[in-house]
């Protein structure tokens, strides 16, 4: 538990940090992504031999996938039904991709792609087994999901950022493999991308 309390608290301090900054400089977009990437790795190597399965392959059931994208779709609506939330977050976060050529296409690359793969292993992979081995495993999903939420700074995205972090936990325990996780987030934050669009 202190493992992945200092792990958090690092990367809350690292979010604080960011977010005083005016303005992201798109002109290197990758160095939005170190913090995540220093710390995922550094949860990777603090969870030890246990992060091999986190690369399994899913199991799978129909069931699960169901209830999984219902899940989604209840985040979107929860995100959507409590107003000016998605202008206010998501549309200021896509408004310096769309004075770009490709700004469609480089929102998906990083949004619905890069984020989703780094925050998963950092939030399902390393705090979320850190979190384990101390709680029950729903303790540590709703703990992880909260986590997850509250880095995202903004009191307006904490319902649906909470729900999405705990169907992620949810998906990521139950098929036992980090990539469902990361594929129910990438839904998520494409769906977004497009809508906001």
């Amino acid at each position: 538990m202190v493992r992945a309390g200092v792990l958090y608290g690092a990367l809350l301090v690292v979010c604080l940090w960011a977010a005083g900054a005016s303005m992201h400089d798109w002109a290197m977009p990758f160095t939005e992504y170190t913090p995540e990437l220093v710390l995922g790795l550094l949860g990777t190597l603090l969870v030890g031999r246990g992060a091999r399965s986190w690369l399994s392959f899913p199991k799978l059931s129909l069931r699960g996938a169901l209830l999984a994208g219902g899940a989604i779709v209840l985040a979107l609506c929860a995100g959507e039904a409590l107003g000016v939330m998605l202008e206010l977050s998501d549309d200021l976060m896509l408004l310096e991709f769309r004075s770009l050529d490709a700004g469609l296409l480089l929102a998906l690359f990083f949004i619905a792609g890069l984020t989703p793969l780094l925050e998963e292993w950092l939030f399902r992979g390393a705090i979320l087994e850190l979190l384990i081995v101390v709680f029950s495993r729903h303790t540590a999903i709703v703990v992880t999901a909260l986590l997850f939420a509250s880095v995202h700074l903004s009191p307006l995205t904490i319902v649906h950022h909470g729900l999405l972090g705990y169907v992620c936990g949810r998906v990521r325990v139950g098929t036992g493999s980090l990539w469902s996780a990361v594929a129910c987030h990438a839904v998520y934050n494409t769906a977004v991308v497009l809508w906001t669009w």
